[in-house]
């Protein structure tokens, strides 16, 4: 809320509010900031619980509740990718080395192809349809040297 309001008395009656009566309802804007930022995903009760299981089964990690639903929505999102982006391996995303550098945060995305691929195209045309939000910066490094 205060990434986009910026204005922590506004948080603070939004905390109050959700404490007192269980809920809180945010401007027309500030809805539309945060819907700017923020992408999201869901999966429902039973695909949660499948995701536990099978996560438990595979690497002996018990996940709670919300790891499982975004580890759900990071499998769609991998096999959307899949499909979008034919003979490309995507690792990621994961911290880089170097997570936090001067108050933000960065992460990698490692997109692997076939040098003869069309992956700098289909990366570019999916760049110019990607809405980022002003506080998110993005760069692409072909043929990174490391991953510092």
């Amino acid at each position: 809320l205060y990434l986009v309001s910026q204005d922590a008395s506004c948080v603070e009656r939004l905390m109050r509010e959700l404490n007192t009566q269980g809920w809180y309802q945010v401007s027309g804007w500030m809805l539309e900031q945060l819907r700017a930022v923020f992408g999201c995903g869901c999966c429902d009760d039973a695909g949660a619980a499948e995701v536990i299981g099978r996560v438990w089964r595979e690497h002996k990690y018990l996940c709670d509740p919300h790891t499982a639903v975004a580890w759900a929505v990071a499998e769609k999102l991998r096999d959307y990718a899949v499909v979008a982006l034919p003979g490309c391996e995507i690792l990621g995303p994961a911290e880089c080395a170097l997570s936090r550098v001067e108050g933000n945060f960065r992460w990698h995305v490692l997109v692997k192809a076939a040098p003869q691929s069309e992956l700098g195209a289909i990366l570019g045309d999916a760049l110019k349809r990607l809405q980022m939000p002003a506080q998110v910066s993005l760069a692409i490094d072909v043929d990174p040297y490391d991953l510092l």
